[in-house]
């Protein structure tokens, strides 16, 4: 049974960021795709993440944010940014990490 209270991070919102968080929040958990490349994450506020292949073409609604520093501590992170920017990324994110993170 899936904790549909669970909040989880998914830090990078490329590729595979969005097929993993995109997939979470399909199956009812409350995810927040962070990415700094604004344009991507005001289209994905606007339209919701747009998943073409896995699964079938659809339409998920998730949120997504440019701005770590406004969010809550969460329940889980997942990293999926390239090692170039890892260090800085997680530097972004130290806001949301809790005792139990």
């Amino acid at each position: 049974m899936i904790n549909k209270d669970l909040k989880v991070a998914v830090l990078g919102a490329g590729a595979m960021g969005c097929l993993f968080g995109g997939l979470l929040a399909e199956k009812g958990l409350n995810v927040i795709l962070i990415d700094v490349w604004k344009e991507h994450i005001e289209a994905i506020n606007k339209n919701g993440l747009i998943m073409d292949g896995h699964g079938g073409n659809r339409v998920i609604k998730v949120k997504a944010t440019n701005e770590p520093s406004k969010l809550n501590i969460v329940d889980a992170v997942i990293v999926m940014c390239k090692a170039t920017v890892l260090e800085p990324a997680l530097n972004s994110i130290k806001n949301i990490i809790g005792e139990k993170t």
